[in-house]
């Protein structure tokens, strides 16, 4: 029975059903409950948590998922849903931890997560594993890296035909190559995994339409990026996937600037994005965000409010010093520590 509501919920999520896959972790949990069951347990924790890191919810994701590492063993049982579902907690606590602001420790996760992928030769395995790291390396905003690991990824799934991984791929390589001075071929690529998404009926929409949105703007095509943002957002909150809610936030400010809308429009979704990130604990994104506000208040000459809201996103990270994130963060600072400004 675990197995096939586990089933069910993986189905569920790929669709856009984040509440109902919640749902259905939920129940596993509660058909076990008082009982020894380790692979229920597996699937029910790893369920839920996968759920819940989608919702925006890190810290109860993270419990779960280290409750299904916990009854994790090798396969054939932990095969029996068609990934091995450790090294996609593995993926997941790497996620979950860089959103929450540990750096470092997710880096080493994901390590883990490839290392033991490589392990298992395991191929759907193995392109899952290779597709998340390049997702990590995009929050982290890396891109070369992103593409490096989007690009393995594509290639297992032009060998094993695995049409959903190669979509999502195809989509981070495209972001990247937004970032690395070809954003025409970026969009085309972004678009054309998110047109086999729909064919395939899958929808992870905020997050792929945000990314889709960033590329826009990086090819110059503001007015469809902000169409992309605005829709993003619409899909969040619809399906529930709100990991994502901050980013398109921030980049739909970042659009407003480039489109030459009035600063305060772009100063209020930064806002909310700040906002919405630190109600989910999404430290990560919390600073993402506040990078991008303080630069625009640095510009208007405002270098007290910019060192605050900057100093304030920035101060909660012990680790990770080396991220592109905290060294942009680092560096803005240093630059308003100097003068005073208009408050």
């Amino acid at each position: 029975m675990a197995r096939i509501l586990y089933g069910l919920g993986q189905y569920a999520m790929l669709r856009g059903g984040y509440r109902a896959a919640h749902r259905i972790g939920e129940r596993i949990l509660r058909l076990i409950k008082g009982t020894r069951a380790p692979e229920a347990l597996l699937l029910g924790h790893g369920l839920t948590g996968f759920a819940l890191a989608y919702r925006g919810e890190f810290t109860e994701a993270l419990d779960h998922l280290r409750k299904s590492l916990a009854q994790y063993d090798q396969p054939p049982a932990s095969l029996a849903t068609g990934m091995d579902i450790g090294a996609m907690c593995h993926c997941y606590v790497a996620l979950v931890l860089w959103m929450l602001g540990d750096q470092d420790e997710s880096m080493d996760e994901m390590g883990k997560a490839l290392e033991l992928a490589d392990e298992l030769a395991h191929p759907h395995t193995l392109t899952a594993t290779l597709a998340h790291t390049a997702g990590l390396h995009l929050l982290r905003r890396e891109p070369q890296q992103a593409k490096t690991y989007a690009e393995k990824a594509v290639a297992l799934c032009m060998d094993y035909e695995f049409p959903h991984w190669r979509a999502l791929s195809e989509i981070v390589r495209g972001w990247a190559l937004s970032h690395l001075g070809q954003p025409v071929k970026g969009v085309d690529d972004v678009q054309h995994g998110l047109d086999t998404l729909a064919s395939l009926e899958v929808n992870l929409n905020p997050y792929t339409l945000a990314l889709l949105a960033e590329s826009y703007g990086r090819a110059g095509q503001v007015a469809e990026g902000l169409s992309a943002a605005d829709q993003a957002l619409t899909d969040a909150a619809e399906s529930g996937l709100r990991a994502f809610e901050s980013m398109a936030l921030r980049i739909k400010g970042d659009l407003l600037q480039a489109q030459g809308a009035s600063p305060d429009e772009a100063v209020a979704c930064y806002q909310a994005a700040i906002d919405t990130a630190e109600a989910q604990g999404g430290q990560a994104l919390r600073l993402q965000a506040a990078l991008h506000l303080s630069r625009l208040w640095q510009h208007q000459g405002r270098r007290d409010a910019a060192r605050r809201v900057l100093a304030a996103a920035y101060q909660v990270f012990e680790e990770g010093i080396d991220a592109p994130d905290l060294q942009a963060a680092r560096a803005l600072l240093d630059k308003l520590g100097a003068g005073r400004g208009n408050a």
